[in-house]
C-alpha cells in the first residue's frame, strides 16, 4: 500500500482538529439533567440516596415556582391571568413529556427515576427563571 505523504499529514492534522474539537466541548453538554453541573445531588451515593435528593431539588424548584406565579398572578388583569394559565398549562404537558423522554434513555435501567426527577427539577426551574424574565417587570411596576 502506497500511501502519500502529504495525504498522511492532511488525515492526522483532521484527525487532530477533531480530537481538539470534541475535547473542547464540557462534558456537561452530553450530560441529561442528572448529569448538569450546576445540580446539587451530584457525588456518590445510592439510586435511593440520589433519587432522595433530586426529589427534594425537585419539591423546592416547585414550591419555589408556585410562590412567583400566585404572585405574578395577584397583578395581572383577567385577559392577562387567562393566557398565564393557558401557557402553563402546556408548559406542563411540555414538561412532562420531556422529563419522560429522558427517563426513556435509561431503559429499564436503575438510573431512570433518579434521570426523571432531576428533569422535573430542571425544567421547574428553568419555568421559573422564564417566568421571571417575562413577568419581573410586571412584579415590579404592579407588584
Amino acid at each position: 500500500m502506497n500511501v502519500h505523504p502529504k495525504s498522511l499529514v492532511s488525515g492526522i492534522a483532521v484527525v487532530s482538529v477533531f480530537v481538539t474539537v470534541v475535547l473542547a466541548v464540557p462534558v456537561s453538554s452530553f450530560g441529561q439533567s442528572m448529569n448538569a453541573a450546576d445540580n446539587r445531588c451530584s457525588g456518590p451515593g445510592s439510586t435511593a440516596d440520589t433519587a432522595a435528593c433530586f426529589t427534594k431539588a425537585r419539591d423546592d424548584e416547585d414550591r419555589k415556582l408556585n410562590e412567583l406565579y400566585a404572585r405574578i398572578q395577584k397583578v395581572l388583569e383577567p385577559e392577562e391571568k387567562t393566557a398565564l394559565v393557558q401557557a402553563e398549562r402546556l408548559w406542563v404537558q411540555y414538561r412532562d413529556a420531556t422529563c419522560d423522554a429522558e427517563r426513556t434513555l435509561y431503559g429499564r435501567g436503575t438510573g431512570g427515576p433518579p434521570a426523571k426527577i432531576a428533569c422535573l427539577a430542571a425544567e421547574t426551574k428553568s419555568r421559573r427563571e422564564s417566568l421571571l424574565r417575562s413577568y419581573g417587570w410586571v412584579l415590579e411596576k404592579r407588584g
